[in-house]
């Protein structure tokens, strides 16, 4: 824990020179959070909670948020 913990810093998931947003991301959140069994070598086995913007809460699968990274889709932006 440190001081930077109280929040994400989404800001920078996407601006990596290496592209590799994945990285950061797990750097950042614990998107495997709840899982069965043993955490894979690439974190997607499992899934997180993320809290919308309108209050409603969803468990979004490691797999999924990892598909959003690697096709460099910003999914912490808002749409609009």
């Amino acid at each position: 824990m440190s001081v930077s913990s109280d929040h994400t810093h989404s800001r920078q998931w996407f601006s990596s020179p290496s592209g590799d947003a994945w990285a950061l991301i797990r750097q950042d959140i614990q998107p495997d959070r709840y899982r069965t069994g043993a955490v894979a070598a690439d974190a997607t086995n499992g899934s997180s909670n993320y809290l919308f913007a309108d209050t409603h809460v969803e468990s979004i699968s490691a797999k999924s948020i990892k598909g959003k990274a690697d096709a460099q889709q910003n999914f912490a932006k808002p749409q609009g």
